[in-house]
């Protein structure tokens, strides 16, 4: 939350939302001027996670559920020790279908610096989930 509060560019709209079919610990709007904000669209869900473990494949699913219901396009994970490899796949799945899950480890958190070097790690990791799949087979229509 501190991180989106020293954001010009994000605003926290809700915090710890539940409702029947959901937990959400922050809702965001994205209130940038700036493409390289603004393509992770105007909702931006931000889930935590400080566990001990990896995050794993069902609270992927989880997500994407919430962001279905939603109609989002970015969800931002911190999960302190990141996430299992099935996650890392899952998260790919995901992006092919536009829905992109942006993880953020304890050791990436510690190195923000500055709004704007967090920022610059949420476009990096979006630029890189993009391309990732940007030349996959599964984007073509059958």
């Amino acid at each position: 939350e501190y991180l989106v509060n020293c954001s010009s560019n994000i605003q926290v709209m809700g915090k710890r939302l539940r409702t029947s079919r959901e937990e959400i610990d922050l809702s965001c709007c994205n209130i940038s001027l700036k493409y390289e904000v603004w393509k992770l669209g105007a909702l931006i869900l931000i889930e935590c996670k400080n566990w001990g473990k990896k995050v794993g494949v069902e609270v992927l699913r989880e997500i994407a559920y919430i962001m279905s219901y939603k109609g989002n396009a970015t969800t931002i994970l911190f999960a302190s020790n990141g996430i299992t490899i099935n996650a890392k796949n899952e998260i790919l799945n995901y992006a092919m279908s536009g829905k992109y899950i942006l993880c953020i480890n304890k050791n990436e958190l510690k190195a923000i610096d500055s709004n704007h070097s967090f920022e610059e790690l949420i476009n990096r990791k979006y630029n890189l989930l993009a391309s990732q799949i940007e030349n996959s087979i599964e984007l073509l229509a059958v």
